[in-house]
């Protein structure tokens, strides 16, 4: 076994530089995590949600975009009662909550103007 000026096994001429081994491995770790959540993708994709993979790629992040839909109620900035009097936010129905529509608003044309 031969060393280097670093003091470590540089190993036999006949072995495989260090980087197709790191290669190799980062081959079989993509092959595995592909395995791992692929059929949790499709499933998300099937559905109509994103997924992501995290920067490590051993967990995956699956979100219903309907959630962008669920804003603060403007009228009661989220707390469910009227700032003034204090009684229930007819908006919100006192949850602090409201949901807009997914449909293009009805009101606009197609220039994004109202009429």
């Amino acid at each position: 076994m031969k060393t280097d000026d670093r003091a470590r096994a540089a190993g036999s001429d006949d072995e495989p530089p260090r980087r197709d081994l790191r290669s190799r491995l980062a081959r079989l770790k993509a092959t595995v995590q592909e395995r791992l959540w692929s059929a949790d993708e499709k499933w998300a994709a099937d559905r109509g949600w994103t997924s992501q993979r995290s920067a490590s790629g051993w967990s995956i992040r699956a979100r219903d975009p309907r959630f962008d839909l669920r804003q603060e109620c403007w009228e009661c900035h989220g707390s469910g009662r009227h700032p003034i009097t204090g009684v229930e936010c007819d908006d919100c129905e006192g949850t602090g909550v409201i949901t807009l529509s997914d449909e293009p608003d009805d009101d606009l044309d197609e220039g994004g103007e109202s009429s």
